[in-house]
């Protein structure tokens, strides 16, 4: 295509009369063998090209009759496209990576790959995005790897009770408390003087993308060299190896957490625009922002409609002008493929021509089961990260108001927005009126938060069925590290107890966080109330469980062990792994095991 592309503009810029696909199809056969060799194609390579074939594949183009390139910007620009291009290893590899493989199922498919994800990893590589992913991923790399450390040698120590060194000294031993210490030590305030001091030193976005990653390290190991002896002092009991730190700041970097979920949003993104572009140039007026914006509502909306409905596929036949049957199902299909409207019919069509959804007769659907799935999980996402600005302790301090006896009504949302701020309510903040103030604007926040959940699907629907399976995959690749969010999605199971109206969003909340692996083990979950949801596999080790309420709850495989459960009340329960006592009638006072651990007697 870059050659095709150069050589259409050299026809348009010597004003020949037309393109001559023949004439070029001899020109490529005869760079082809020229300039390209077998190697190059089946290269394992990130980058097909190498330096030489492009000065080779330039001289071609400078010298061929056909084409004969002169100008020195075209060159420039030509060879650093070619650079650029990607390898067929190089597109299996990150496939692999971002899950895309379901999607190359058409060449349709397989094109938009190939233009996506190019685009998508230079996004992912711009220094101020890189930063950014950076000072997310060191501060939970580097402290994962400290408390490993530091979990080793009080193993180390439990095992031998002493270690010596090499000048037979005793170091000092690791306690559970240096452990817990660990929690308290600004991560983020290290990250920062690492980034700043590889900026310093031109470590820069060039370097670390395309140099091999011993290169990298070695320059590292270089520039960090003081803030590492600083780093080893912070973490005192226990002494690392610079080159083990080295790896986790190259991990930092190499980690540009990439998901399918960023590749759907990306390619969704650039079609929108190619598709208005299309549009424009065809005459239409279109205002970009407000069109972008309604392309999008309307397409999430029929995804939203379609998965409730259970369906991939719309069956919708526009009726006459004059007579016209009124039928409950094509009531929901109207708001979207009835083009006979007068207000907003010919604005419909426009959008559906721009979106992904496609049309074949009477049949409408999203030109790939997984577009529909994503609208689901983005839309939910954009609802989740409002929730990366607030702070745990707000969510405890509410709930711990709301727990209070008569603290709260029917409708207590709007209680809470005129009572919990009040004056007298924020005790530990009193002192500090610029904390106090603070301290409200996170509990407002918090609120305002909950107000727009409480108009979502999420507060009504169980989205942990199987025809949301698709939609919660994309969501947890993409929120599984997000903190704050995670504390949020605690924060609404633990709103059960209070309002028995947050009982399905809350649900959806467990069943997420039990999908995404969190730790929930000894958490207080005392009368939280769950129903209609599946939290299969879930680990609820040493939790307080008493007085919740399970309804409809699919809990096969979940370990309860250590667990509080008084007084709760689990009903219609599904799970598989049903014991029973056999032999016995009447009340079991107590059980015994056979001493090989088989019979319960």
């Amino acid at each position: 295509m870059l050659i095709f592309e150069i050589y259409e503009w050299q026809t348009q810029i010597s004003k020949k009369v037309a393109l001559d696909i023949n004439m070029f199809e001899n020109c490529w056969k005869s760079l082809q063998q020229q300039c390209l060799t077998l190697d190059v194609i089946k290269t394992k390579s990130e980058t097909p090209l190498k330096l030489k074939e492009i000065e080779n594949i330039q001289s071609f183009l400078m010298q061929d009759e056909l084409i004969s390139l002169k100008s020195n910007e075209a060159l420039r620009s030509l060879s650093l496209k070619l650079q650029k291009l990607w390898s067929v290893e190089k597109y299996k590899k990150m496939m692999e990576q971002i899950n895309l493989h379901k999607l190359v199922e058409t060449p349709y498919m397989m094109e938009i790959i190939v233009q996506v994800l190019p685009e998508m990893m230079m996004k992912a590589t711009e220094i101020i995005k890189l930063k950014l992913t950076f000072l997310e991923n060191f501060p939970n790399m580097i402290k994962e790897f400290y408390q490993s450390s530091y979990q080793i040698k009080m193993y180390q120590q439990q095992k031998k009770k002493y270690i010596v060194h090499e000048n037979n000294e005793k170091e000092s031993e690791v306690t559970v408390t240096d452990v817990e210490n660990l929690n308290k030590i600004n991560y983020y305030e290290i990250a920062v003087q690492v980034w700043n001091k590889m900026e310093e030193n031109s470590v820069n976005i060039q370097f670390f993308s395309f140099q091999e990653r011993n290169d990298l390290k070695s320059k590292l190991f270089r520039i960090l060299d003081h803030n590492l002896e600083q780093l080893n002092n912070a973490f005192e009991k226990i002494i690392i190896q610079k080159e083990r730190i080295i790896e986790v700041v190259c991990n930092a970097l190499y980690e540009l957490n990439l998901t399918s979920f960023d590749f759907y949003d990306e390619f969704i993104n650039q079609y929108h625009y190619q598709q208005i572009d299309k549009q424009r140039n065809l005459g239409k007026q279109i205002q970009i922002d407000r069109f972008l914006h309604d392309i999008k509502k309307y397409s999430t909306k029929l995804a939203k409609v379609m998965s409730t409905k259970q369906t991939t596929q719309v069956q919708y036949q526009q009726q006459g002008f004059l007579y016209q049957e009124k039928k409950e199902e094509q009531e929901w299909q109207n708001e979207f493929f009835d083009d006979d409207d007068h207000q907003f019919g010919s604005y419909k069509k426009d959008l559906r021509s721009c979106s992904l959804i496609q049309q074949k007769g009477v049949s409408f659907q999203f030109v790939h089961k997984s577009i529909q799935e994503f609208y689901i999980a983005a839309d939910l996402h954009a609802l989740l990260v409002l929730s990366k600005d607030l702070k745990k302790q707000t969510f405890n301090w509410i709930i711990e108001q709301l727990s209070k006896e008569n603290n709260y009504d029917e409708n207590w949302l709007e209680y809470s927005s005129n009572q919990m701020i009040q004056e007298n309510q924020i005790k530990f903040h009193s002192s500090v009126r610029q904390q106090k103030d603070a301290f409200k604007k996170d509990i407002e926040s918090t609120l305002n938060i909950l107000r727009i959940l409480s108009k979502h699907e999420f507060f009504v629907e169980n989205y942990s069925t199987e025809t949301y399976a698709e939609a919660r995959k994309y969501l947890i690749e993409k929120i599984k590290k997000e903190t704050l969010i995670i504390e949020f999605l605690k924060f609404l199971v633990n709103l059960t107890k209070i309002d028995e109206s947050f009982i399905q969003s809350g649900s959806n909340s467990l069943n997420l966080l039990v999908e995404m692996q969190v730790d929930l083990t000894s958490h207080n979950f005392e009368k939280i109330r769950i129903k209609n949801t599946s939290i299969i596999g879930g680990n609820f080790a040493n939790c307080n469980l008493s007085l919740s309420e399970f309804t409809d709850v699919n809990i096969n495989g979940i370990n309860l062990n250590g667990a509080f459960m008084f007084w709760c009340k689990w009903n219609n329960l599904k799970i598989n792994d049903l014991h029973s006592l056999d032999g016995h009638s009447k009340m079991v006072n107590s059980v015994n095991f056979s001493p090989d651990g088989a019979i319960l007697a």
